[in-house]
């Protein structure tokens, strides 16, 4: 159970920096084409990469695409809060728990076990400092 509870924090942890990467771009603080995507690119990436690792059907990817235009939207919201920083961090866990277990909930069980281990794959490359997996080109 601890360790489910320490996993939990972790994704969310890996989640929130992940929205916030998209909120720096977002802002403008840092020139598109250097490494930065919108967060529409980012979701549009994710989407991507959730369809071809999942097999996702039409409806499972039509559902997915309104979880994260939908997390997308609050996450713009967050960023209009007048909040400490750990507040907003804080939200931003809740917000990426929320967002995974909505997506989990769209998925075949099988699907959710692979979804699990991509999130666990995107974790290990935060701690390792590598961030974002690069894309693939086909």
């Amino acid at each position: 159970m601890k360790k489910l509870l320490n996993l939990t924090r972790v994704l969310a942890l890996c989640f929130g920096v992940f929205l916030a990467t998209g909120a720096v771009a977002q802002q403008g603080n840092r020139p598109q084409g250097q490494g930065q995507m919108s967060m529409q690119d980012r979701n549009a990436q994710m989407l991507k990469d959730y369809k071809e690792q999942l097999n996702l059907t039409a409806e499972q990817e039509t559902k997915i695409q309104a979880i994260l235009t939908s997390a997308a939207e609050e996450q713009q919201a967050l960023r209009n809060q007048n909040a400490t920083r750990d507040e907003l961090m804080e939200k931003r866990r809740a917000l990426m728990t929320k967002s995974q277990t909505e997506i989990k909930a769209v998925l075949t069980p099988e699907q959710a076990k692979q979804f699990d281990t991509m999130v666990a794959n995107q974790q290990q490359r935060m701690r390792n400092g590598q961030g974002q997996r690069p894309s693939r080109s086909n």
